[in-house]
């Protein structure tokens, strides 16, 4: 029965027949969401203690996020990758990189008229291209 409750705690139930009943799932919600407000709890008195994000898990997050209530250490953390060129963080999938001015990425960058593959609205190579191009290679901006 232990290992039943355990399974309960974390999300998971076994319903009577094939397929759970309406009153199935909303005992099965209301215990899910006493459990997600248990977890936003012990977050908080966790953040209130030091204000460290590496002491809130994912499951905190998640328990916050999951019913909607907006805590400072619910935050979703961005990835960033580093820039070939200079090696600052920059966000996935960009075209430039903001800090040396990189093509990161040629074709999204000639979709808007940056780089040597940049064209115009008539499909020829948009005026300064080029020179966008050459001027960021040489690490100027």
């Amino acid at each position: 029965m232990d290992l039943l409750q355990d399974l309960q705690d974390h999300g998971v139930f076994v319903c009577a027949g094939a397929r759970p009943t309406a009153e199935e799932l909303s005992a099965a919600r209301e215990r899910r969401d006493a459990f997600y407000h248990r977890l936003i709890g012990e977050g908080d008195t966790m953040w209130a203690r030091g204000h460290s994000f590496r002491e809130i898990s994912d499951l905190h997050r998640r328990a916050a996020i999951g019913l909607g209530v907006e805590r400072e250490w619910a935050y979703v953390p961005m990835r960033l990758n580093d820039c070939p060129a200079c090696g600052e963080k920059v966000k996935q999938g960009v075209a430039v990189c903001k800090h040396c001015g990189a093509i990161l990425d040629a074709e999204k960058a000639a979709q808007h008229g940056l780089g040597l593959g940049a064209k115009n609205s008539a499909g020829q190579a948009a005026p300064g291209a080029r020179a966008k191009s050459n001027s960021s290679a040489s690490g100027q901006k």
